[in-house]
């Protein structure tokens, strides 16, 4: 699986990860309905040009334990590479074979854990920091309807997640049951992707996702930079934001699939009036959790946040008031200690 020395017990993230470097990711699914939109999650991770860099995904099936049972983690591919299927819920299939279907682009590694939802998340995390995963992936469904049990109960792990996890953290907002899915990848078109990027190190691990996915043979990359009449970073943010948008610009010069777009917004206002006019433009959104002093939106937006764990923008763009079907992807990266 590759060398996890050295960089185990530090700030694991996608933006410090070195060139073809393998990307190491957590799933953790409680259902099958969210598959669909991770696998095309997946599907963007993998670069399917040049000398594609490895993925490891690591698929942990999350099952409620009722009564006073002990809970259990239990690792269904052993040491040789040999699975049990028997042992495996519907779900990990997909995945194997989705690693049939991709031999080495991806490698899987299924796991179940048996525990208590409130509790659950010590297992995300324990088994975070064990396989040294820079992404745990966390499904999020879009609601317009009743929320089932275990989608609220999850729900309220995802702070404790969000707190403790030794990586960075995506959040996955997939659409409804009953709404219409608009798939990541498949056929013959170019999937569209957008950043929403203010700055700030969750917009910019949300960027460095994004760029690895530009690699893809079939993707298209829109990052809308949002920039004020007066720069409200300190100069060592700047430096930071600045650095990493000069290394997409470098690194896609010839790539007339991947533009950064500056717009300049002077209040809120017209902030969400470009956040709204994207609509359906795109089939996946990737932003940060929080984003730095240049976004206008913390301020007049927060306390009116339905879904906290998502940030101001995700919610946002989570609303049943925004009129989308599309993915959205919501990073944090890990905070240092005491942030």
């Amino acid at each position: 699986m590759g060398n996890r020395g050295g960089n185990a017990g530090g700030r694991r993230s996608i933006q410090r990860l070195k060139g073809n470097a393998e990307l190491r990711l957590l799933v953790c699914l409680h259902s099958e309905g969210p598959v669909p939109s991770v696998l095309g999650l997946l599907d963007l991770s993998c670069p399917g040009a040049g000398p594609a860099p490895a993925t490891c995904v690591h698929v942990l099936h999350l099952v409620d334990l009722a009564g006073r049972a002990s809970s259990s983690l239990v690792a269904h591919r052993n040491k040789k590479g040999f699975i049990n299927p028997s042992e495996m819920a519907r779900l990990h299939n997909a995945f194997i074979s989705y690693e049939q279907d991709n031999r080495g682009r991806v490698s899987v590694q299924p796991y179940t854990s048996v525990a208590p939802f409130k509790t659950i998340h010590q297992d995300i995390c324990s088994l975070a920091a064990e396989k040294a995963v820079l992404l745990v992936v966390v499904p999020f469904r879009r609601v317009t309807g009743t929320m089932g049990a275990d989608d609220l109960a999850l729900r309220t792990n995802i702070s404790q997640i969000l707190a403790q996890a030794p990586c960075s953290v995506g959040i996955l907002v997939y659409p409804d049951d009953m709404a219409p899915a608009t798939p990541l990848v498949g056929g013959n078109y170019c999937p569209q992707i957008g950043v929403l990027f203010w700055g700030g190190p969750d917009d910019r691990e949300a960027l460095a996702y994004a760029s690895r996915m530009a690699l893809h043979g079939r993707v298209s990359l829109t990052v809308v930079h949002f920039v004020r009449p007066v720069d409200q970073r300190d100069a060592k943010q700047r430096q930071l934001d600045d650095s990493l948008l000069s290394k997409v610009r470098f690194e896609n010069n010839n790539n007339e699939y991947v533009v950064v777009d500056e717009v300049l917004v002077r209040d809120m206002e017209q902030t969400i009036a470009v956040i709204r006019s994207l609509g359906n433009s795109y089939n996946l959104v990737i932003v940060g959790r929080k984003q730095g002093p240049n976004s206008l939106l913390d301020e007049g937006l927060a306390d009116w946040s339905e879904c906290p764990e998502l940030g101001v923008v995700g919610d946002m763009l989570a609303s049943k008031d925004f009129e989308s079907s599309n993915s959205i992807l919501v990073v944090q990266q890990r905070p240092r200690k005491g942030v």
